[in-house]
């Protein structure tokens, strides 16, 4: 239970860090500034959503992914908002947070977009 909880801190730590650093990192001229802080922007907001869900998740005890699991993981992947659709033809989508175990804790996390495609019974 311990070990959850450092990684918790952990995980949410190295999330923090990552957002701060997107909304510090805007510079150059005015156009690219704007886009750089609609990026960071976005990028708070994937951070906090994927913050949120995994938190949701490891609060409820029969949804929770156990310790021993995450002990040995490799990398977390969150994608809160993942659409899936079909009748014949089917699609989904959706954004998420990827965060790499590293030596000393985890990654900054790297975003991610989801999006396939099928054809047939559903």
């Amino acid at each position: 239970m311990k070990r959850l909880l450092i990684f918790k801190r952990t995980f949410f730590f190295s999330l923090t860090v990552a957002v701060l650093f997107a909304v510090c990192a805007s510079a150059g001229a005015q156009t690219s500034r704007e886009r750089s802080t609609k990026k960071a922007r976005a990028a708070a907001d994937q951070s906090a959503k994927a913050a949120r869900v995994f938190e949701q998740i490891m609060g409820t005890r029969e949804k929770s992914i156990p310790g021993d699991l995450l002990d040995r993981a490799e990398a977390v992947a969150v994608f809160p908002g993942v659409l899936k659709g079909g009748f014949i033809v089917g699609a989904r989508g959706g954004s998420g947070v990827i965060s790499r175990r590293v030596s000393g804790g985890w990654s900054a996390p790297a975003f991610f977009d989801l999006g396939g495609g099928s054809i047939g019974l559903h």
